[in-house]
């Protein structure tokens, strides 16, 4: 949830919603959002399948994603399957003239 706190902060008029698969880390996002005073929406969904993205199609003007880098979280033998799909979900969202930016490591480039 770094990320989306950051941005949160940058941009304090936005509406941020976060994602995560992973029920712990969203309430870890969800508490240090409330520590600082942040509205923010996060919610648990699996960017991996076609409508995990609990939200409209076309609804999102901007995402900012930090994909697993297979260290920590995923790994470089799932990442293969997972990035594709991830960002045909997200794609599915973004609104036409929206803009996406994904971080990733380099061993996953050429993903």
């Amino acid at each position: 949830g770094g990320l989306l706190l950051e941005a949160a902060r940058g941009w304090p008029g936005a509406n941020f919603v976060g994602v995560d698969i992973d029920q712990d880390q969203v309430d870890r996002c969800v508490a240090n959002a409330a520590q600082v005073g942040l509205p923010l929406q996060v919610l648990m969904a699996d960017v991996s399948s076609q409508g995990g993205i609990p939200l409209p199609t076309a609804s999102v003007d901007k995402i900012l994603v930090d994909l697993p880098f297979g260290k920590k979280f995923g790994s470089l033998d799932t990442n293969p399957d997972l990035y594709p799909s991830a960002l045909r979900e997200m794609a599915r969202v973004l609104r036409k003239r929206g803009r996406m930016v994904v971080l990733v490591d380099r061993t996953n480039l050429p993903l």
